[in-house]
């Protein structure tokens, strides 16, 4: 006897670890029959369980079994327009950054780059920055390298970077140079070893908590060295994830290096022209000229110089007197940036104890200007505060 055709059975309804389960299950291989159930289950999915379901997957392995299979008019096609269009909404900013990040990976061709428009398209303008900055956070796949690189259309180039512009609500950009900002290098020969200055992890974490905020290398290193510098601060516990970087041309000279530094936070602060700034550099190497360009054109909010030398006579008190913060310790920066409202007392205080725990191990000579510099700021800060930071 003849069996005929068999008639599948329909997928079964499935919520939450269930759900989860399943999709993860059929994510492992995406055959035909394992996309059209997928599609059905994400389909059915509530917004809560869409979500946990997008964040279980493997969407880099995901998108890229989908993209093999052409985004044609069968299961992936429909997967793709769920995922860049009638779903946007309902996955959180994170996971849409992941199907950016994912959208990205390798070549980009005409679907691809519809998909990563319409994310943005389909984001609401008040998740937008959450968006932007959640993409930058899987640096070296960031915004820019979105904008500039991965989208060849010029008419969808053009929408993204105006859709990025519409972003509203709160946030905050964090730059830093590196060497002798972060830690002493080449032009600070002031403390024993090349550990992390005092305070600094503790000043970074406070300047970007409580809201949307982005902690980003502006640095006049080569583009292939960012990806390395930033995962090695991040291992030493430097709250940063993106570099914006310089080019090998750019570090000839002290004026090359600012210049490639100016330009390359003019094209990053055109995608987030709603966000306010800072800066943190140091006296050696260009960042002055760069503070006070970004000051100029608008780009900054706020400059601040870790005086390590370089300065020509008087040359502190005209970057001083065109509002640039020029600090010797990170007590002294922290305070500067409570007092010009950046930081709370509360975050000044946790900064000052990080700061003072970190200075306690460095020995220097009895004579060393820098130790008076940091006597000078604990005192300050204590009056600031009215607490007691060291024992006397």
């Amino acid at each position: 006897m003849g069996c005929g055709n068999v008639e599948r059975a329909p997928a079964p309804e499935l919520r939450g670890n269930a759900l989860v389960l399943r999709s993860r299950e059929l994510s492992q291989d995406l055959s035909p029959d394992a996309q059209a159930e997928l599609l059905i289950h994400l389909r059915r999915a509530s917004a809560f369980d869409y979500d946990r379901v997008l964040a279980a997957l493997d969407l880099d392995e995901v998108l890229d079994e989908l993209t093999d299979a052409g985004w044609d008019e069968g299961p992936s096609g429909e997967l793709l327009e769920l995922l860049s269009v009638t779903r946007v909404v309902d996955a959180e900013p994170p996971t849409r950054a992941r199907l950016v990040h994912g959208f990205m990976r390798g070549a980009t061709f005409e679907r691809e780059e519809q998909a990563l428009v319409s994310i943005f398209r389909e984001t609401p303008d008040n998740q937008l920055t959450a968006l932007k900055l959640a993409v930058d956070a899987g640096y070296p796949r960031d915004l820019v390298s979105l904008v500039h690189d991965d989208l060849d259309d010029e008419a969808l180039r053009a929408e993204l970077i105006a859709r990025c512009q519409a972003a509203t609500g709160p946030g905050r950009i964090v730059l830093s140079d590196v060497d002798d900002t972060l830690f002493p290098s080449l032009n600070d020969p002031r403390y024993p070893d090349d550990r992390l200055y005092p305070g600094v992890r503790a000043l970074l974490e406070a300047l970007a908590s409580g809201q949307p905020a982005v902690v980003a290398l502006l640095t006049a290193r080569p583009g292939p060295l960012g990806a390395y510098t930033v995962r090695s601060l991040a291992e030493q516990g430097v709250p940063v994830s993106l570099a914006l970087t310089g080019t090998l041309a750019g570090i000839r000279s002290h004026g090359a290096m600012a210049a490639n530094k100016v330009e390359a936070f003019l094209r990053y602060k055109a995608l987030y022209p709603n966000l306010r700034a800072v800066f943190c550099g140091d006296t050696g190497q260009g960042d002055p000229e760069v503070a006070l360009a970004l000051l100029d054109q608008g780009a900054l909010d706020l400059a601040l110089l870790h005086a390590v030398g370089g300065l020509e006579p008087g040359e502190r008190e005209a970057l001083e007197a065109r509002g640039v913060i020029v600090f010797e310790t990170y007590l002294g920066a922290a305070l500067a940036l409570e007092r010009a409202g950046w930081l709370e007392p509360g975050e000044l205080l946790s900064i000052a104890r990080f700061a003072v725990a970190e200075l306690k191990p460095i020995v220097f000579e009895d004579d060393a200007p820098i130790a008076a510099h940091w006597s000078r700021d604990v005192a300050a800060v204590e009056e600031q505060l009215g607490v007691e930071l060291v024992e006397r």
